[in-house]
């Protein structure tokens, strides 16, 4: 089975829906100011990916939010500052991310490196 040449890694089409959930619900508690907890946004609105969405939300979008974390639980909670400021711009993209390949695929390089030329040739 061959892999493919290049695996790139993107988010997944939820990931602006997911963002834009986010958001509401971080405005919503700043209204009140309270935050959102990291179990909330995973177990009552399913979105497991909640630290990656808030990072996007941060420094692909420009928006400020603070994160706690409650030293017993270690759980984390979000509270929306503000919003990005108007001549905000998104870091320049440094390309695609590349998937490394696989472990396995890995370990046969490395073998196929680490044998002799001739290994088991005639005597």
């Amino acid at each position: 089975m061959n892999a493919p040449a290049a695996l790139f890694r993107e988010p997944p089409p939820t990931a602006s829906g997911q963002r834009q959930t986010i958001l509401h619900l971080l405005r919503e508690a700043a209204k009140s100011n309270r935050g959102v907890s990291g179990d909330t946004l995973r177990f009552q609105h399913n979105i497991r990916q909640a630290p990656t969405r808030i990072f996007e939300l941060r420094n692909d979008l420009g928006y400020d939010i603070r994160t706690e974390q409650d030293r017993a639980t270690r759980c984390a909670s979000y509270f929306f500052v503000s919003d990005p400021p108007p001549n905000w711009k998104p870091p320049a993209k440094q390309g695609r991310f590349r998937l490394s390949t696989s472990f396995e695929q890995r370990r046969r390089r490395e073998e196929a490196e680490a044998m002799p030329l001739f290994a088991g040739g005639a005597s």
